[in-house]
This record gives C-alpha cells, sequence and structure tokens, in this order.
C-alpha cells in the first residue's frame, strides 16, 4: 500500500495550514484562491506547481530561485547538490526530482513561505460514532412531563400577572378627610390619669377609750344649744389636698356648663326647683359667692346685685347698666336643646375640552375617553379645596407629555384660574394616569378643563 503525501505550510516559521493529502493529485501552491495551498505572502508567486503528479509517482518541481533541502538516501542535499550530481532534470527553468515513499525535505517558496513534506502511511476511515436513539428522536423527549408543565404553568401565570400589573390604573389618591380617618386610627390614645385610692379613715383613739364608759347625761333643765352643722376639718394635709381638688373640679363643671348651654339659658332655667344657678348660690355650694369667677368667660351680660352693680364685659362705652337677673327670669326651668355642628356638602362639576395635540400623533379619541374615566379624580381635588373656599371657579389648562410606554413623562399647569392647589392637585393625578402608545415616539397634550360648583 503506497504512503500518501503530507504538507505542513509555514508563514514566518508559523504554521498556516497542515494536510494530509488522501488522493494522489498535483499539488500549487500560492496567492491565487485557486491553489491546493494559498498562502498570504506578497513575495510569493501567483501559482505554482510544487508536487507534479507522473503516472503514480511525485516529482519535486523547484527553479533556481528556489531554496531546499531533500533527504537522499540518508542524506540532505540541497537543490544545487541535487543539480551537481544530476540527481534532478532541468526544463524551461524548472528542474524536476523524482520523489520515492521515503522523501522529506523542504522548499522555500518565497523568504517568509516555506513548504515542508514527507510521506505517511494512509490513515484508515474512522467509523462516525452516532447518537442515541432516545437523542435521535427529538429534544421533547429529553425533558421531564412535569417539570415541563411546570415552567410552562409558571410562564403563563407570571406573564398574565405582569400584563395586569402594567394595565390596572393606580388607585385615586385619598382625600383629605380620609387621611384625618386613618390618623385617628393610628393615633394612641390620650393617657388616662389614675385616681387615688382612698385610705381607710384613722380610728379615733378617744372611741376606743371610752366605748366602755357610760356617757354623761345632762341635766334637763340646761339642754345644750344646736349648733349649725360645720365641714368637719381636714385630718391631713392630704386630705386638704384632695378637697381642694374636688372643689376646683366641680369649679370647672359649672364653668364648661355655662360655656355649652349659654347665660340666658341658666337664668331661664331658674324656677321654684332647684336649677344649676340655684346651686351657684345654695349655702355650701362648690364655688359658694365666686359667681363673677365662673362667669369670669362671659360677655355682653352683666349681673345687678342688691347695693352693688357689676359692669357689662365688653360693652363697650356705651353708658348702660347691667341688667337686672330679676328682670331676665323666666317662668319654668325647660331644658336647652344643643345640636351638633352639620357639615356642609360640597360639589363641583368638571368638564373636559377636545384633546389638542401640541406635536406628535396620537388616537386623540383614546385620550378623551381614557381623561373622562378618570375625572373622578379632578372632582374629588375640586371638592377637596372646595370645602376650604366655596367661591373657587375658573379653567385650568394642563399641558402634560405621554412616553413611548403610554406614561405621563412631564406635566404641568399652563394656565390655573381656580386657585386653592387645585391646579397642582389635577397635575399630580395626571402623572398616574396611563394613556395609549404615541404613533410616534412622543406626544405632547394640552387640554382645559372647567371647574364649577355643583
Amino acid at each position: 500500500m503506497k504512503k500518501v503525501l503530507r504538507i505542513t505550510v509555514t508563514h514566518q516559521s508559523k504554521i498556516v495550514e497542515e494536510r494530509v493529502m488522501m488522493a494522489r493529485e498535483t499539488i500549487t501552491v500560492g496567492t491565487d484562491e485557486k491553489n491546493t495551498f494559498q498562502v498570504r505572502d506578497h513575495g510569493a508567486p501567483a501559482t505554482w506547481t510544487v508536487f507534479e503528479l507522473a503516472g503514480s509517482q511525485y516529482n519535486l518541481i523547484y527553479n533556481a530561485d528556489m531554496n531546499g533541502h531533500v533527504s537522499v538516501k540518508n542524506q540532505n542535499l540541497d537543490f544545487a547538490a541535487l543539480k551537481a550530481q544530476n540527481l534532478s532534470k532541468a526544463e524551461n527553468d524548472r528542474s524536476h526530482y523524482p520523489l520515492d515513499d521515503s522523501s522529506k525535505g523542504q522548499v522555500q517558496l518565497s523568504k517568509d513561505t516555506t513548504i515542508l513534506f514527507h510521506f505517511v502511511d494512509k490513515p484508515s476511515k474512522v467509523a462516525q460514532k452516532e447518537l442515541p436513539d432516545d437523542i435521535k428522536d427529538g429534544w421533547m423527549k429529553r425533558f421531564e412531563p412535569i417539570l415541563m408543565l411546570s415552567f410552562i404553568g409558571s410562564f403563563i401565570f407570571h406573564t398574565g400577572a405582569g400584563i395586569t400589573v402594567v394595565s390596572v390604573d393606580p388607585p385615586p389618591p385619598p382625600s383629605q378627610e380620609e387621611l384625618k380617618q386613618w390618623i385617628a386610627k393610628v393615633a394612641a390614645p390620650p393617657p388616662v390619669e389614675e385616681e387615688d385610692e382612698p385610705e381607710p379613715e384613722e380610728e379615733k383613739k378617744d372611741e376606743d377609750k371610752d366605748s366602755d364608759k357610760p356617757a354623761d347625761k345632762p341635766a334637763p333643765e340646761e339642754k345644750p344649744a344646736e349648733k349649725p352643722a360645720e365641714k368637719e376639718p381636714p385630718k391631713n394635709l392630704k386630705d386638704a389636698a384632695k378637697q381642694a381638688k374636688a372643689a376646683e373640679a366641680k369649679r370647672q363643671d359649672v364653668r364648661n356648663q355655662i360655656a355649652s348651654k349659654g347665660l340666658l339659658a341658666m337664668i331661664g332655667a331658674v324656677g321654684e326647683g332647684d336649677g344649676a344657678l340655684a346651686n351657684v348660690f345654695s349655702d355650701g355650694a362648690a364655688i359658694g359667692g365666686d359667681l363673677s369667677d365662673a362667669l369670669a368667660g362671659t360677655a355682653g351680660v352683666g349681673i345687678a346685685a342688691s347695693g352693688s352693680g357689676i359692669a357689662r364685659k365688653g360693652g363697650g362705652s356705651g353708658g348702660g347698666s347691667a341688667a337686672d337677673i330679676g328682670s331676665l327670669g323666666t317662668s319654668g326651668g325647660g331644658k336647652v336643646k344643643t345640636k351638633a355642628k352639620k357639615r356642609t356638602k360640597v360639589s363641583g362639576r368638571v368638564s373636559a375640552a377636545d384633546v389638542e395635540p401640541l406635536d406628535g400623533e396620537i388616537d386623540s379619541k383614546a385620550v378623551k375617553r381614557i381623561l373622562q374615566r378618570r375625572g373622578k379624580m379632578f372632582q374629588q381635588c375640586y371638592e377637596t379645596a372646595l370645602k376650604s373656599n366655596s367661591k373657587l371657579k375658573g379653567k385650568i389648562v394642563i399641558e402634560f407629555t405621554i412616553n413611548s410606554r403610554g406614561k405621563v413623562s412631564d406635566a404641568s399647569a399652563v394656565k390655573d384660574s381656580v386657585g386653592g392647589g387645585v391646579g397642582k392637585c389635577v397635575v399630580s393625578a395626571m402623572k398616574r394616569i396611563r394613556f395609549p402608545k404615541p404613533d410616534d415616539g412622543e406626544v405632547t397634550i394640552q387640554n382645559s378643563f372647567v371647574f364649577q360648583p355643583g
């Protein structure tokens, strides 16, 4: 079995290509793409036949400008020695040297390109490995069914959740009333003052000592005179402080009743029976004769007493005398009804003009439908401001920019004749609205809103 030629091409001492020629054929080297071996060397010829096949034998072809070596009977001879020993034949400036299976050597095609060659045994064909049958059937059979179903289900769920989050509009901002209710829920309750527990009364030593002795009986003709009941003096400083605290609390309670019901209602409630004002004048009352202290917070009405008078408080320089309590008395002791202050319900109307894109293109009708659907947010801004000033009304012109994703990237109130912070609230609400995507990347729209009380 004949050997085959193995050729290695080097350029600047670096291997460019190496190949085993399985079939015997003429081999060319050069810069042209049609050569068996192509080299990128400006000094190399366009094409040169290095090994010419003559029948079943190779001939080495070289010229006088090329250098090289060939092994001949275990001797390395250069091209000049081959010519001197007539081992090669010259023909048209080309020399031919016949090669056998033991030949090897090198040919310097140019200054930088060198060709190395020698004969080797023809390699046998290696059987190509085949893939297993389970892989040949398809890539789907390499996945576990349960794992594949879990992956598909997770993908569908997360994709749907993401689309839902992006498409749903954010909730409107809470109103001031709702914020106050939330703050009241989370606020800490007011501290409760703990009352001091009453201490047990001290036992009287005199009663313990005289409990077994009979009481002395006074003579019948000498009966002791009855003395008016007097308050028992406090036994210690702690009891005195408690009594003073209780008296002050009762005075404050009377002041609160007078402030809440009005002085005329208290005076009208005086009749034959006991009333709130009667308690003020009764003996042993908490405030005693300090009526002027209890009425210190009232204005416009004075109290006339026998022998002296109280000037009208806040009456100015009119010179009039204070009203007499007797002349203001009413028959019967009716009750005064009080009602809680009612909250004034406010309402407003918001109307929007047609959408006017300043630049860019977008579905104007779709933008207007969204603004009408989200008009509750603008109305809430207006009604919140009406609670502070019921005369607010006017027109607000909003200029806003919708980016390529349908979000409001910028918004401002270019005209605001309403005031009261309504324009700022409307701009904030506008930035949370999602619109359809514009046709040209971005679009700027100017729209006007008219606010009127409902």
